[in-house]
């Protein structure tokens, strides 16, 4: 999956959020209230990234092919926006 890909798909997903619940959390929720939602909503999505790699990091892996997988996971999840 490509950078760009996963960053259309973390648009998808705010724009999901946003219609189901971000709007109605902010007064107005309008273009401008949005943007500062999508901000926020970036900065979380970055900390539980963050937390995920910390975690996977962590791991202690006996297997080769483990191992390499994790490496792969931490990979691909540093590369979301």
């Amino acid at each position: 999956m490509s950078t760009g890909t996963l960053h259309d798909a973390s648009r998808a997903e705010f724009e999901a959020w946003w219609q189901t619940d971000g709007q109605y959390s902010r007064a107005g929720g309008g273009d401008y209230e949005k943007t500062f939602a999508f901000n926020a909503w970036q900065a979380s999505r970055k900390a539980e990234r963050d937390e995920i790699i910390s975690e996977l990091a962590g791991m202690t892996c006996n297997n080769a092919t483990a191992r390499s997988a994790v490496k792969e996971c931490i990979a691909t999840i540093k590369e979301m926006k």
